[in-house]
């Protein structure tokens, strides 16, 4: 059973704390009451499954359309207080203004138009930015200037990068929901997606601070990359170091150069920076194991699976201009430490099979192992037909065979990292199933 806060006027520092707007002297002030106060980490620890649990059910809710809930979200505010206390939890109303806030941060009409804040630097797939106020969407194009709003990054092989007039860079891979604002210094709230930054320095009195679902960040001049889901967030830091907080239960931890930390919504569970494991060039994934899936099923060993294996589903994989969804059907293959290391004399192996005769595109997002983005790179229509008795085929490719979506690296560059891989069969439901992916040096 879900336990709530009570029912009693709902703690201004606890609904600061989670919206990351505390000062550093408010929140050592706020620090010793959550050391001291039991009731205080309950209803931390319960907003935070909150906000994992309604953004879950907002996820699902694809065939909502996210600017018609800011509608119905300022619709709802404006109930009367008894209205929506009747129907809320002390939590979910905290939840509520927070997404109003996330979303909806309206300006006075007699405010001066918004300044730019950053320069579109490059895009791939559809990018859309919403306004501070809600009022206007764009399409991303290199070289805009954009005043403070909300990134929406609607492809699972999408890119887009921003600078700041200070020469600090961010750069979202994957499907991506952040809005970045300035409140006395840098501000991000990240709802999912991967960051790499590289912060130019930074007035100690005005840090870059990232809020994402599980953790709190302060940033004062350093190269780190984000990768943040509902329900955990991991950093890893290249160059420089970087303070997170867990927002669970209010620990924190100063993360070094090479070093790696993982927040989540389990406040037991262990926080502490740790080294990634060694990148290795010859690597094996059958699926004996649940792997790490973004999308697909998986099916555990039996005997038609001797080894398990994912089977494609649909998934969006981008979206067009006007706001309609382009479904493909996949598997998507995450690790947030990148899988192998890669270079012009690796070779890509698989075992695949179909249902029905298929026209199927791999393609591998990948960064170097400083958290540069390198691209997204793919093997176009690689055809496979059903086999006697459901037989697995066995597919090789070549590593220098893949072509890249990004024009600043045309070709892998030695020594980058795959970060993903992404297997459709575009918009059919061929029956693609997966059981064996791995690379390894051409001898």
């Amino acid at each position: 059973m879900n336990h709530f806060p009570s029912a009693k006027p709902f703690d201004l520092d606890l609904l600061r704390y989670a919206e990351g707007s505390l000062s550093d002297d408010e929140m050592k002030i706020f620090q010793a009451r959550l050391a001291a106060e039991p009731a205080l980490r309950n209803d931390l620890r319960n907003l935070s499954e909150q906000a994992f649990a309604i953004g879950v059910y907002a996820r699902n809710a694809e065939a909502i359309s996210e600017i018609k809930n800011r509608s119905v979200i300022i619709a709802l505010l404006q109930k009367s207080r008894s209205s929506w206390q009747t129907h809320l939890s002390w939590a979910a109303a905290v939840l509520v203004i927070s997404a109003v806030l996330f979303f909806s941060n309206r300006k006075s009409p007699s405010n001066p138009q918004p300044i730019a804040l950053l320069e579109v630097m490059e895009v791939i797939g559809t990018a859309s930015w919403i306004s501070e106020d809600g009022a206007r969407t764009v399409i991303l194009q290199k070289g805009m200037f954009l005043p403070a709003g909300a990134l929406e990054l609607a492809s699972q092989s999408g890119f887009a990068s921003f600078r700041y007039d200070d020469g600090t860079m961010l750069s979202f891979t994957g499907i991506s929901e952040a809005t970045i604002t300035q409140k006395s210094g840098k501000f991000l709230s990240i709802k999912r997606g991967q960051l790499t930054a590289k912060v130019s320095k930074q007035d100690s009195k005005a840090a870059m601070r990232i809020k994402t679902p599980t953790a709190q960040v302060t940033v004062l001049g350093t190269h780190f990359s984000l990768d943040v889901e509902e329900e955990q967030t991991g950093l890893g830091v290249f160059e420089g170091m970087v303070r997170m907080r867990r927002s669970s239960d209010g620990q924190e931890q100063n993360v070094p150069t090479g070093l790696h930390l993982t927040s989540t919504l389990d406040d037991k569970a262990e926080f502490i920076p740790t080294a990634p494991p060694a990148a290795q060039d010859a690597w094996t994934s059958d699926f004996t194991r649940m792997p790490d899936i973004d999308q697909g099923e998986w099916t555990p060993p039996s005997l038609e699976h001797p080894d398990g294996a994912i089977i494609a589903k649909a998934f969006v994989a981008d979206r067009k201009p006007d706001g309609s969804i382009i479904t493909h059907y996949g598997i998507i293959l995450k690790s947030e430490q990148g899988f192998t290391t890669l270079d012009e004399d690796s070779i890509l192996r698989m075992k695949a099979r179909v249902q029905t005769t298929a026209a199927i595109q791999l393609m591998l997002s990948t960064r170097m192992p400083d958290g540069t983005y390198t691209g997204n790179f793919e093997a176009k229509a690689i055809t496979l037909t059903p086999t006697a008795n459901g037989a697995w085929k066995e597919i090789e490719i070549p590593v220098s065979h893949l072509k890249s979506l990004k024009s600043t690296y045309p070709e892998i560059p030695s020594g980058t990292m795959a970060y993903a891989f992404i297997i459709t069969s575009y918009q059919e439901d061929e029956g693609l199933e997966i059981a064996q992916i791995s690379t390894h040096k051409k001898k």
